[in-house]
């Protein structure tokens, strides 16, 4: 598909769901306020195949 990476965004509230991106590759790219919590913009590379 070409892709060169994934991205997620999820509530920060919900710390065990980005601890368990945070363990399968994703960085947090940038935080911001999203409906009175705050959003945390997620991303991981996806590997090359050949």
């Amino acid at each position: 598909m070409g892709l060169t990476q994934v991205r997620l965004f999820t509530n920060k509230m919900f710390a065990e769901n980005v601890q368990l991106y945070l363990k399968t590759g994703y960085r947090i790219d940038r935080k911001e306020p999203f409906m009175g919590g705050f959003a945390a913009y997620m991303s991981k590379p996806v590997p090359r195949t050949a």
